[in-house]
């Protein structure tokens, strides 16, 4: 099987290899912590974090056996600090990286349940397409249900497959007059069916993204019994929010052969350390007070600690490795950093390199902010045509100015910070020559 499961066993292993266990002294510094936590954190909204805490008895790991990286975590290096270089190293990598994904950012997910079935099935003609809608019945007694809607081109197939949530139904749209088959399902604010998993499987502490992200895989389970379906061409896609959780589904789930993040931001293709709630930004902090079911509430732990989070979204991204992924960002997106995306691009690639797919993970710049328009869906298009060898063509968007290591190149500049004179808050009143 593909999809890739949550193995209880590797992620206790990973954790305690980035955690060493904790004694009675470490204990009582953990509670000393968790109280300066309280105290200097603003509350959750609702208090979701703090009755979590409650819940759980959760403590704070011990920050100071954990390493201090400020700058992006390099993914091709283990756990035990060796340098992985074979495709069959990473995949050992990929396990571990995962393990820490669920453990700090998505939760735990049960195994696919292997009886998903349609039921209520309706299906009308409208023109160029036939469209059907039904039910998805799965899991326990199949008391889980997912609404899907498909959106199919006339003719014999087999057809790519563009997934997207139900408020991006006129991406599918768009998608659908390009030859895919358009897949609209309840995983958005708009329409979740989601929630109602946590009574059905209480054992996982998976978060609302990542239930939604699960989601998007049944209605996968669905699709590959459909002889309409082009299992190699299986696209999912996600603005926002729903582009944090599109990054999530393709990583657990290798049916899916291409992405596409819009706009994602933290816990997206932002990484954490590279970005803070500055505007409207969602750091850490922010997220995890705003949003506090979006993500585990043991990613708060690390607000104002980026540097000792075991993992970045980097190395999200560095887990869909070979298959295709596409970051979208607008230069003037107040809920992103550009130059954050960037520095996450460049330190996910050298997984892509690694396995021999240097192409497959592409940035979009766009004009604007967080908003699209259907010139943008259109090029998510183009490139979906180009992965998919469908005749298209793909060029990303040039950024309106260069990034930062194209600007080094071209301006030969040497600038050494430590070669400037010390300076502080009262300094700023002195000019450069002394007055």
């Amino acid at each position: 099987m593909k999809e890739l499961l949550l193995h209880g066993t590797l992620l206790i292993s990973a954790v305690l290899l980035m955690c060493p266990p904790i004694s009675a002294q470490g204990h009582e510094k953990q509670q000393d912590e968790l109280k300066w936590l309280s105290k200097i954190l603003p509350e959750t909204k609702e208090r979701a974090w703090e009755k979590w805490l409650e819940e759980t008895k959760e403590m704070p790991p011990d920050f100071d056996s954990l390493p201090s990286t400020p700058a992006l975590p390099d993914p091709l290096l283990g756990a035990k600090g060796e340098r992985i270089a074979t495709p069959e190293a990473w995949a050992r990598r990929h396990a571990e990286l995962m393990d820490l994904f669920h453990y700090y950012v998505i939760g735990s997910v049960p195994p696919a349940p292997g009886n998903v079935r349609a039921v209520n099935v309706t299906s009308r003609d409208e023109g160029s397409v036939t469209i059907r809608e039904m039910t998805l019945e799965f899991g326990p007694e199949y008391r889980a249900t997912v609404a899907m809607e498909l959106i199919i081109p006339k003719g014999d197939g087999p057809f790519p497959v563009f997934i997207t949530q139900d408020n991006h139904r006129r991406w599918a749209l768009i998608a659908v007059s390009r030859g895919y088959i358009g897949c609209v399902y309840a995983g958005a604010d708009s329409r979740d069916d989601t929630g109602a998993f946590i009574p059905i499987w209480p054992e996982c502490d998976w978060t609302k993204l990542a239930r939604r992200a699960w989601a998007a895989s049944r209605c996968i389970d669905y699709l590959l019994t459909l002889p309409i379906v082009d299992s190699s061409k299986i696209a999912i896609t996600g603005h926002s929010r729903n582009g944090k959780m599109s990054l999530m589904a393709a990583a657990m789930d290798e049916r899916i052969t291409a992405v596409i993040s819009s706009s994602s931001g933290a816990g997206g293709s932002c990484s954490y350390r590279f970005f803070s709630e500055a505007q409207f930004g969602e750091g850490i902090e922010l997220i995890t007070r705003v949003f506090p079911d979006w993500l585990h509430p043991r990613l708060r732990f690390f607000a104002g600690r980026e540097n000792k989070l075991p993992i970045d979204q980097h190395e999200l991204i560095a887990c869909i490795a070979p298959r295709a992924c596409l970051i979208s960002t607008a230069i003037n997106d107040p809920v992103e950093s550009v130059w954050a995306i960037e520095q996450t691009y460049y330190a996910a690639k050298p997984v892509f390199d690694l396995l021999g797919a240097k192409d497959a993970l592409q940035i979009r710049y766009r004009d604007g902010a967080h908003e699209t328009g259907s010139e943008d869906i259109e090029s998510y298009v183009d490139w979906l045509d180009a992965e998919f060898g469908r005749g298209g063509s793909f060029t990303p968007s040039e950024p309106i100015y260069p990034t930062y290591a194209e600007w080094l190149q071209l301006a030969h500049e040497d600038i050494n910070p430590l070669n400037f004179p010390a300076s502080g808050m009262n300094d700023l009143l002195w000019t450069s020559d002394g007055k």
